[in-house]
């Protein structure tokens, strides 16, 4: 549980406290005053790849950010400015990929050079040099790097173009199109994308529904399994798979999954999904989750103890966003834990309730368990240091880059002793 070592910051334990799987409530944040708290017992020892013994990374020039609250015994740097970052994938080197949409996106951002692009840090001083890999992109959303290729959604297509190590431009006449979304006049633009370590490529397509349009169920949100094959569609029944991030050693993907805006009243929830081989049915628009109805259910309409219940739930609105593992460089408790970057209520007042970086530990094959906890907060409208986490990135030397697509930021988060590798 979260320990508090001043009055001041005496609002942060009810908040860290009612962080858990299967209801998450909005917490306020922190003062200003209250960089940092307590939220659990550290454990000193690293993880199974050792200390890092360069240089330590809390020497950066990189800007501090005043205001933000992070896990005490971890820092928070600025990285580089991005209008309107939204996802983001590591390359080899560890160049991070970030897209800019130009175009506005679910939760009311947009406005960015519609491009994707490339934060390098050569002389690794902890300050991002921004490059443009490609651009002429209004409509780009979710990018990944993998297996000699970065891959990237527009409203109607999946691309890939071929990619060596340290590239920042992408090769003229090389891009090719790798699948094409169903059409549906319901449908989003915005697409959840990641590949698997054996090179499978996940996505998703969203919808604009509602859980009222139960009955003879119409099209709704899917994901689909892109390889050598060609595709197929493994999940359907949801409303807004978002985001998709994929293990980088283990063959497990999760999709956050944004539940249904007007179902506050009867308990709509949104949560994380497993990706399994065989195909799925989350129960959109007719259930909750598994073996719970929605009141359009009414009579059964469509049998809701089937469907796939979700590994971790989150109260309604949170809207969890981008998710990635620790990779075993952190110490305990969040030495291989999953983060979430939930993305706050675009409906409360004050606006983005409930926005912060989240964890929970996770069992051998990557699946959270026990509760979700806090990790960063400050997240806020108008004026505040931090605004609105979209997606969350751990690199190989063991930090955690943030991309906060209202502030137009990426920043990111280490341990006080993490060295340079």
């Amino acid at each position: 549980m979260l320990r508090v070592r001043t009055a001041a910051r005496s609002g942060l334990a009810s908040c860290a406290a009612a962080f858990v799987v299967s209801s998450l409530v909005a917490c306020t944040s922190p003062p200003p005053n209250a960089p940092s708290y307590d939220i659990v017992p550290v454990d000193a020892a690293w993880g199974e790849a050792g200390p890092p013994m360069g240089a330590p990374w809390s020497e950066s020039p990189a800007p501090t950010v005043q205001g933000a609250a992070v896990a005490r015994g971890f820092f928070l740097r600025r990285y580089a400015t991005v209008v309107s970052p939204r996802s983001m994938s590591l390359a080899p080197n560890g160049d991070v990929f970030v897209t800019s949409p130009a175009r506005s996106t679910p939760g009311g951002e947009g406005g960015g050079s519609g491009a994707v692009l490339v934060l390098s840090d050569d002389d690794r001083d902890g300050v991002a040099e921004t490059h443009t890999f490609a651009d002429g992109l209004a409509d780009v959303h979710a990018v990944a790097v993998r297996n000699g290729y970065v891959y990237f959604t527009t409203e109607n297509t999946l691309f890939r173009t071929p990619y060596a190590m340290g590239m920042r431009r992408e090769a003229t006449g090389m891009r090719e199109r790798v699948f094409s979304y169903p059409d549906n006049v319901d449908a989003r633009w915005t697409h959840g994308l990641d590949v698997r370590a054996d090179g499978t490529v996940m996505t998703s397509r969203g919808v604009w529904g509602t859980s009222r349009e139960c009955g003879p169920r119409p099209e709704n949100g899917e994901i689909y399994r892109v390889g050598g094959m060609g595709s197929s569609r493994i999940v359907q029944g949801l409303r807004n798979p978002l985001y998709i991030r994929c293990h980088r050693t283990d063959p497990l993907c999760i999709a956050a999954e944004l539940g249904d805006d007007r179902g506050p009243t009867w308990g709509a929830l949104e949560k994380l999904v497993a990706l399994e081989e065989s195909t799925q049915d989350v129960g959109f628009p007719c259930c909750i989750t598994q073996s719970r109805g929605t009141p359009y259910n009414g009579g059964n309409v469509f049998d809701c103890s089937a469907v796939t219940a979700g590994v971790a739930t989150f109260t309604l609105q949170l809207t969890p966003f981008g998710l990635d593992w620790e990779p075993g460089i952190w110490p305990g408790p969040f030495n291989r834990g999953l983060f979430v970057a939930l993305h706050g209520s675009y409906y409360s007042s004050p606006k983005w309730e409930g926005a912060s970086v989240v964890f929970a530990a996770t069992d051998a094959a990557g699946k959270p368990t026990g509760s979700f906890m806090p990790f960063l907060l400050g997240f806020g409208p108008g004026g505040t240091p931090l605004e609105r986490p979209a997606d969350v990135l751990f690199s190989h030397d063991g930090r955690l880059f943030v991309a906060d697509d209202h502030a137009g930021a990426v920043y990111w988060i280490a341990p006080d002793d993490l060295r340079r590798r």
